[in-house]
């Protein structure tokens, strides 16, 4: 179903389907969802993305570990990078924002790999909207946020839903932060604010509850997001 739709478009898709697939629960059984999903998911119109989706989203799966990354300063870092000589000095700038925050492992091993992957604008833009989120967050948890959400960027593969029930809204967490870790981010905030975010023609807003279970194994940006699109489901 990813790879058919363009980005904004799935999670609209998935909840109409999902919707649709409700209403028959009591008649169909598990095998007749699944066939109606598969249908579904077929009848819908093929939107290309921008690069061919099955092989870069594999390509999300060959990062490396933060503690691996070989980068414990942001020296380092533009040392092993190709930017303009402002791009850098910006990158050094808002870095230094969040080195409070973040310990220098994650903090400069995720960014090396985040520059590597999306190249240096984006990693410009992405650092300023964690910078922003910094100064109005509060607390460990807004920490804790920015440093999950530097990996999630930097190694998509990472997001895990563990032993919980959400396997369709990981999916779509890998697929967001790998192919637009840009808009992933601002969504990401924006919920963690209590802000609302569009997307696909729907408005999503954080549960109040989305953080109640904090020893679930998941890390804050895997629940934040994955709470998010549960309660989003129309089949609850």
């Amino acid at each position: 179903l990813m790879d058919r739709l363009a980005p904004g478009k799935t999670l609209n898709a998935l909840s109409q389907i999902q919707t649709q697939m409700s209403d028959d629960r009591g008649e169909t059984g598990q095998l007749g969802l699944e066939k109606t999903f598969h249908q579904q998911a077929r009848a819908l119109p093929s939107v290309q993305s921008q690069t061919p989706p099955s092989a870069d989203f594999m390509e999300l799966f060959k990062g490396k570990s933060a503690d691996k990354a070989s980068a414990s300063n942001i020296d380092e870092v533009l040392s092993k990078v190709k930017v303009k000589p402002e791009d850098a000095q910006q990158i050094r700038n808002l870095s230094q924002k969040l080195a409070a925050l973040v310990p220098a492992n994650e903090l400069f091993g995720n960014l090396l790999q985040i520059i590597q992957r999306t190249g240096g604008a984006t990693a410009i833009a992405m650092l300023e909207k964690l910078v922003a989120f910094s100064q109005k967050s509060k607390g460990e948890m807004g920490a804790e946020l920015i440093k999950d959400l530097l990996n999630d960027v930097a190694r998509p593969s990472s997001v895990n839903q563990r032993n919980n029930n959400t396997c369709a809204s990981t999916a779509l967490q890998v697929k967001m932060a790998g192919q637009d870790p840009l808009r992933y981010v601002e969504m990401m905030t924006k919920l963690a604010a209590g802000d609302t975010f569009e997307a696909g023609g729907i408005d999503f807003k954080a549960p109040a509850n989305w953080n109640a279970n904090p020893n679930d194994e998941r890390t804050s940006s895997a629940r934040l997001f994955q709470e998010t699109l549960q309660a989003q489901r129309k089949d609850k």
